[in-house]
């Protein structure tokens, strides 16, 4: 297996494999994670798939079948997938639930994985299952396809919800919902105080929690919650001051966070849990270098 996803790594462009996998971190990190995504992208669907194909086929026919199944199955996820990464950030930004991600996203491939199930139709009746092919395409009415997505549905969305529990919440490299780990820093604790920024009552109720970070946008302040992002008409010096009694790093002449919640740092930038990047500016790298030993 190890074999396998360091060839894997070698043989694909490595912009190509960080817009599927964003990974953090060192070489370990990275085959761990890649490990995560072949289990869920992969062996899960193609494993689901056999099984359903083996048991829906009797005698010599139930190898054909479970092989096909397991195709159908992988490429019916894979599609999913890329469905869902585009939109998993700007959602979470706007503080959507991984399961509003998981459905909007079932939606949006759901008419090509109608067209997808119909052609491995034909596939399957080549091998002499009855089984409906693209030409029954005019035939079928939206109840009877709506009908054959239930499955899948609820196959896409626990295995997903499973993997994101059991991987500390994060999907799509994206942390939908914080667990207590050890922090890969050495990162000072914030003031245990129920201090609540003066910025927290612009921002929409919806979204007020953990602060993580703000921006500044001109005249206004964008806030990062754990719950979303909001924008308010706040002057960002006066934001800086409130961040800084929250544990807060000023990392940017834009940009301040709080230091709990930074994954991961270099010389030009640092990483937050929630997945974002944000730049280190120049005169504030010594600053941020000593905040965070």
């Amino acid at each position: 297996m190890q074999l396998l996803l360091m060839c894997g790594a070698r043989c694909y462009p490595r912009r190509m494999i960080n817009a599927l996998f964003p990974f953090q971190g060192g070489q370990g990190s990275d085959i761990e994670r890649l490990r995560s995504e072949f289990y869920r992208l992969l062996v899960a669907p193609a494993a689901i798939g056999f099984i359903i194909g083996w048991t829906g086929a009797i005698g010599e026919r139930r190898v054909a079948s479970a092989c096909i199944w397991s195709v159908l199955s992988v490429t019916s996820w894979l599609l999913n997938d890329l469905a869902a990464r585009p939109i998993a950030a700007p959602l979470h930004r706007r503080g959507y639930p991984l399961i509003i991600v998981l459905l909007v996203a079932f939606g949006l491939s759901a008419p090509f994985s109608v067209l997808l199930n119909l052609s491995f139709g034909d596939v399957f009746r080549l091998w002499g299952f009855e089984r409906n092919g693209l030409s029954s395409l005019t035939h079928l009415s939206l109840g009877q396809m709506a009908s054959s997505t239930i499955a899948p549905l609820l196959l896409w969305l626990t295995i997903n919800l499973v993997a994101c529990r059991s991987n500390g919440g994060k999907l799509f490299g994206i942390v939908w919902h914080s667990e207590p780990d050890a922090s890969s820093l050495s990162i000072p604790s914030a003031p245990q105080v129920s201090y609540q920024p003066a910025f927290m009552k612009k921002v929409r109720p919806a979204l007020r929690g953990r602060v993580i970070a703000v921006n500044a946008e001109l005249h206004y302040v964008r806030v990062f919650t754990e719950h979303g992002e909001d924008l308010v008409l706040y002057r960002f010096r006066d934001a800086v001051t409130d961040m800084q009694r929250l544990g807060g790093i000023q990392v940017h002449r834009s940009w301040c966070v709080t230091a709990q919640e930074v994954a991961n740092h270099s010389a030009r930038s640092l990483t937050l849990r929630n997945g974002f990047t944000v730049p280190i500016g120049r005169a504030y790298q010594r600053n941020v270098s000593s905040a965070l030993m």
